[in-house]
């Protein structure tokens, strides 16, 4: 069994909060400020958890320009996925 969301500072996890100044969970509460939801961040990190560890989850991959290769990338990893994996390109213009 992998360890829960909270068991462990993984070693993937101190880079993603040094690359990026903050914990997933800081960075999801701070998105919410301001919405009309009240963030738990217990239950938050409850429910990656347990999605990651179902291995249920969707990969956003945002970019300028979504170019023949990414596409083709994108649909081979939705075909050779289990349904609870989904990948998604997004433009950003």
């Amino acid at each position: 069994m992998r360890a829960g969301f909270g068991e462990s500072r993984s070693a993937s996890s101190v880079r993603l909060s040094a690359r990026v100044g903050v914990s997933l969970t800081a960075g999801a509460e701070a998105a919410a400020l301001g919405a009309p939801v009240d963030f738990d961040p217990v239950a938050f990190e409850e429910a990656v958890t347990a999605r990651l560890q179902a291995g249920a989850f969707q990969l956003v991959i945002a970019v300028d320009s979504i170019t023949d290769e990414l596409k083709r990338t994108v649909s081979y990893l939705n075909q050779h996925t289990s349904a609870s994996v989904s990948v998604l390109a997004l433009e950003l213009t």
